[in-house]
């Protein structure tokens, strides 16, 4: 048993010695998080790397067919609700 925790032991302080570490190196990212307001699948992002940007830059596209899709849609209810406001109009009309 005690031979057991010597070679347990000393392999753990073997894998510690082995292993790389360093108490002043230090490595510092700065990044910019870009979240949208809107959530979409990407097609493109036309921006490369190490280039500056200037405000209005395109930073990526979005698949503009989900956003047509709820638009015609949405034009469809318009329509709908117009026609039964038409009819309903000229339903008290009648009466």
């Amino acid at each position: 048993m005690l031979g057991g925790i010597i070679l347990i032991g000393s392999l753990i302080f073997t894998m510690n010695y082995n292993h790389p570490f360093s108490e002043i190196s230090r490595e510092y990212y700065t990044t910019t998080p870009i979240i949208p307001a809107v959530s979409g699948v990407v097609i493109d992002v036309p921006v490369t790397a190490n280039k500056l940007l200037k405000k209005g830059d395109v930073l990526f596209k979005l698949d503009p067919i989900p956003f047509q899709n709820t638009l015609n849609s949405i034009e469809a209810n318009l329509v709908l609700a117009e026609s039964d406001y038409a009819r309903a109009k000229s339903l008290l009309v009648m009466i």
